[in-house]
């Protein structure tokens, strides 16, 4: 299931992208190409989009599109091209009243989530124009957002980005495991369904599968962690944090002259501190590099 963000702004092409249409869509191919320039009429609009795919790789299911006008984007809807899942908004490019006009086109046409940005100061006036809206379509998010002004400045943006991610990990996938039909929730330990195996290898097939259907054939973050508390496993980890090993592989930490931590990892430590990847290593081969793993 594709999780498809829209980023309407005028400001979304490079001063030198050599696009001559601008009214089309440009997916993420396009955005990552657009990255690559300096030349930026608003940094802060680079640095936004940057900071958004950085944040969403691991979720290989979110997809990034972008608009130069929010009119484009109403265009593709109404000719069913393209359905965005959630949809943010630059305020600015409206000049209030027009973004406003978008706003409640995009309520009636599509079920997305709506967020706005602007680059402006008037944070509480943006507020209170949409306060009815909002409480009219409650379910379609409709917060603002301040633009980034500085690069080293806490940022707001990041609230958004965030927030990109949460309704994503919100959704349920039903997923073909083993033959039974699962609920797959998306979580930081486990981004995707396509790597659900990972927790199979690591837990093993009879302990996994009891517990799913167990529990409402669901696999969520509270479930993985739920399955990692009750599993029992150990892992060991050496003095420099340089490699992790598990309980039947802990005597490979003499071939490595590795001196391990007296104590074991709980398993829920070495879920929330270790890729699933990495664990999955120390399983299969008993040790594994303790790495930053991309996806993380």
């Amino acid at each position: 299931m594709s999780y498809n963000v829209c980023y309407a702004d005028d400001l979304i092409l490079p001063i030198d992208s050599g696009i001559e249409d601008d009214t089309r869509r440009f997916g993420e191919e396009n955005i990552r190409h657009f990255l690559g320039s300096n030349e930026w009429n608003d940094p802060a609009v680079k640095r936004f989009l940057d900071s958004s795919l950085k944040k969403t790789k691991r979720f290989e299911n979110i997809h990034y599109s972008g608009y130069t006008n929010p009119s484009f984007l109403i265009r593709d809807i109404r000719e069913q091209t393209y359905r965005p899942s959630l949809i943010q908004l630059d305020w600015d490019l409206g000049a209030g009243g027009d973004a406003e006009n978008y706003i409640d086109t995009l309520l009636e046409i599509t079920d997305a989530k709506i967020y706005i940005l602007s680059g402006n100061d008037l944070i509480e006036n943006i507020e209170e124009r949409i306060k009815g809206r909002r409480d009219s379509h409650p379910e379609r998010g409709l917060r603002v957002y301040q633009k980034n002004k500085d690069e080293i400045e806490k940022n707001a943006e990041d609230n958004l980005i965030e927030e990109v991610v949460s309704q994503y990990m919100q959704l349920v996938i039903e997923f073909e495991f083993n033959g039974e039909t699962i609920n797959f929730s998306p979580s930081i330990f486990l981004p995707n369904p396509n790597r659900i195996w990972m927790l199979e290898s690591i837990l093993g097939q009879d302990y996994m599968m009891n517990f799913i259907k167990e529990n409402e054939m669901v696999i969520s973050e509270s479930k993985i962690e739920k399955l990692f508390e009750q599993s029992g496993l150990k892992f060991f980890i050496n003095t420099t944090n340089t490699r992790i090993y598990s309980e039947t592989g802990s005597e490979l930490h003499k071939f490595y002259e590795d001196k391990l931590v007296e104590k074991p990892l709980t398993p829920i430590y070495a879920l929330k501190n270790y890729d699933l990847a990495i664990l999955e290593t120390t399983m299969e081969k008993g040790t594994s590099k303790t790495f930053v793993n991309d996806e993380r």
